[in-house]
């Protein structure tokens, strides 16, 4: 919610070295509606998907990760692996009072008509439901799926972090900070790693990334 280009760019740069392919799905900053947000994303991995002719690896950051879970359960056979980082997943709205102020004043905006922004429909009514059940219901068991979060983090619970169905990695920094630490990006690195196996070697452009462990350490900017 609210992320730039440029808060994602240390992310996209890092996965860009090291060979992948990046799209950055359209979120429109991530304060649109939940649900056509998440068919968007859905539309743009699909094409992403087709155009590589692999599954993906889909990263999300705080409210993106939602998205990307809710993608993730609905088209499993096009994700690789799932990575989020400081999302709310058990709850979707376990932020911060003054982010949550933010988001009620959004909803109002979004309730009297303003286009592109979410309403209260998508907490409460029919529009979201779907978003809702596949936030909490079952999660495909054939996609590897980490969730990364801070005790340290200010703006999301890191409790609603702890999706039963995910593996878990605490890291140490901010809300912000998951984007963009070396301690983060490392983890992302590492997994990265897990996920494309032998595969992590392979030349760039054939649908996979070069990922080897040692190419960043803890310590480093990645």
């Amino acid at each position: 919610m609210g992320s730039t280009p440029a808060l994602l760019a240390p992310m996209g740069d890092l996965l860009k070295r090291l060979g992948c392919r990046v799209e950055v799905a359209p979120v429109r900053f991530g304060v649109d509606c939940g649900e056509a947000t998440a068919h968007a994303v859905g539309n743009a991995l699909s094409e992403l998907v087709e155009t590589a002719s692999a599954p993906a690896i889909v990263i999300g950051h705080s409210r993106g990760g939602q998205f990307a879970r809710a993608v993730a359960t609905r088209q499993p056979e096009q994700v690789r692996g799932l990575i989020t980082l400081g999302s709310p997943l058990t709850r979707m709205l376990a932020v911060h009072p003054l982010l949550l102020a933010h988001l009620f004043a959004l909803g109002a905006l979004g309730a009297v008509g303003t286009p592109g922004l979410l309403r209260p429909s998508c907490r409460w009514g029919a529009c979201c439901a779907p978003l809702r059940a596949d936030l909490t219901g079952p999660f495909p068991g054939a996609v590897p799926f980490l969730s990364v979060y801070s005790a340290a983090d200010r703006v999301v619970d890191w409790r609603s972090s702890l999706d039963p169905a995910a593996r878990h990695r605490e890291i140490v920094t901010s809300h912000g900070g998951l984007i963009w630490d070396p301690a983060s990006l490392t983890v992302v690195v590492e997994e990265l790693a897990v996920l494309l196996g032998p595969d992590a070697e392979a030349p760039a452009g054939r649908g996979s990334c070069r990922v080897a462990r040692s190419r960043c350490s803890r310590r480093s900017a990645c």
